[in-house]
């Protein structure tokens, strides 16, 4: 019976990622954590109150270091003695300039490097404790190449690829698996995380 922690989770991959693991057996997924920045959204709610036993809702956002790490205090509490199996960190923001990088004023490209390069990093280094007691150790970092950066996509795949295989090579000890995955526009079947 595994637990799960999904950002990003109010709409889109997340949501969508929470639904099916909520329809997976009891004996495969036990909890499911789905973090948004601010209120559930309509379906979430919806979900949570579907399945109170096994899904909770919790407010973090990734750009933000104390609300991550009040997070991962409210799941601990949730889980007790048990530890978190796999870390799912959807959580991300898109945003378009005519011009790309050229035109992009760069604090739109700081906060958008914030919430989806060191956004991830917040939650697993505020997760890592309840990963290390977990049974699975698994963290899957799901991310979208963000459009403002469309000229330079092979720096941000690099940027977003690199961060997974150095957590997994300092936290490669404790067998905690690190992996980055990129979302394509084709349908997929039920997730098996």
């Amino acid at each position: 019976m595994a637990s799960y922690l999904v950002t990003g989770a109010s709409r889109g991959i997340g949501l969508e990622l929470t639904k099916q693991l909520l329809e997976l057996p009891v004996s495969q997924v036990g909890k499911v954590f789905a973090v948004t920045r601010s209120d559930s959204s309509a379906p979430l709610r919806d979900l949570v109150e579907k399945s109170p036993d096994r899904a909770v809702h919790i407010t973090a956002s990734v750009d933000d270091t104390e609300s991550v790490q009040r997070a991962a205090r409210d799941v601990k509490a949730k889980l007790g003695t048990q530890g978190l199996d796999v870390l799912v960190n959807n959580a991300g923001q898109q945003a378009f300039a005519p011009g790309g990088t050229k035109t992009a004023p760069p604090e739109q490209l700081a906060h958008l490097f914030d919430v989806n390069v060191i956004g991830p990093h917040r939650v697993i280094a505020a997760f890592l404790p309840l990963l290390e007691t977990g049974n699975q150790k698994k963290v899957i970092n799901v991310y979208v190449l963000v459009r403002v950066w469309e000229q330079h996509q092979g720096q941000a795949r690099l940027i977003l690829a690199t961060v997974p295989r150095r957590w997994e090579q300092f936290h490669g000890p404790s067998n905690i698996s690190v992996r980055p995955l990129r979302p394509t526009r084709y349908p997929r079947p039920h997730c098996t995380c």
